[in-house]
């Protein structure tokens, strides 16, 4: 990418994927309002939302590696095909202070069977559980470690013109 979308390290992006987002209320808004207010409560706010479809190529090229960091999702083709069985939402963040993508990583927490308290996924991980019988499968959002693997996502993710836009708001 020419332009690196989030150089000002003040912006982060979140993934809500389709575990969390395809489950009817009040289950899906339970967790949805777990999520911003843990963001707002940590000095995050939301630039742009985007809410749409991944499709099996994008969930492809943003999971390469998962494989091996994680064998137990019951495979990656599976895993690939459950991500892009419905609606997603890209959430664009503005944080308080600098290395925002480091300090969401850190909210956002462990995988759901380590997710520690005041995490997002240790506070999800109660209604995951009464949703989803397999917690270990079920990992309802995503946020890259580094602000570099997060402007390689958004790329895969967005739109050109999303790019475009979101790069004009946050100069």
């Amino acid at each position: 990418m020419k332009d690196p979308i989030l150089s000002n390290k003040k912006f982060a992006y979140l993934f809500i994927k389709t575990e969390i987002i395809e489950l009817p209320d009040p289950a899906r808004s339970e967790m949805i309002q777990i999520i911003y207010h843990m963001l707002a409560d940590n000095g995050f706010s939301i630039c742009r939302t985007y809410e749409r479809p991944i499709t099996y190529d994008q969930a492809r090229e943003l999971y390469p590696r998962r494989k091996l960091k994680h064998p137990d999702w019951g495979g990656l083709e599976e895993y690939l095909k459950r991500i892009s069985s419905g609606d997603s939402r890209i959430l664009i963040l503005k944080y308080k202070n600098d290395d925002a993508q480091v300090a969401l990583k850190k909210l956002v927490g462990a995988d759901p069977e380590k997710a520690e308290p005041n995490t997002i996924r240790g506070e999800l991980r109660e209604p995951m559980q009464r949703e989803y019988e397999n917690l270990e499968t079920r990992n309802g959002i995503h946020a890259p470690e580094t602000a570099v693997e997060a402007e390689e996502e958004l790329a895969i993710l967005l739109y050109k013109n999303e790019i475009d836009d979101i790069t004009t708001i946050l100069k």
